[in-house]
């Protein structure tokens, strides 16, 4: 490449990767992981155990996507929760109860 040039495959690699990253099914699995009923978020644990009850509270416009997201790691220990959003998807397929 001349000096000078941008190199626009760059660039457009670079955007992509940091649309994805912050994507909900990206985002918050790299961050929060549930072990042996303890869920860790970026280095702190908790024993779910310790909790009576766990609550989902989501709102803004990736609320859907976060929640939906948490709800799989979590995979049945969610009491109950909410998501506030005015992006609603067509498909719900959060673990109800």
């Amino acid at each position: 490449m001349e000096e000078g040039c941008v190199n626009l495959d760059f660039i457009q690699t670079l955007i992509y990767a940091a649309i994805n990253s912050v994507q909900p099914e990206n985002f918050i699995p790299a961050n929060a992981a549930l072990s042996e009923g303890k869920l860790c978020i970026q280095g702190k644990t908790f024993e779910l155990a310790d909790y009576g009850h766990i609550y989902v509270i989501s709102v803004g416009k990736a609320a859907y996507g976060m929640a939906l997201s948490l709800d799989h790691i979590l995979s049945g220990f969610v009491t109950e929760g909410i998501i506030l959003t005015k992006h609603r998807p067509e498909i719900f397929d959060l673990d109800t109860k």
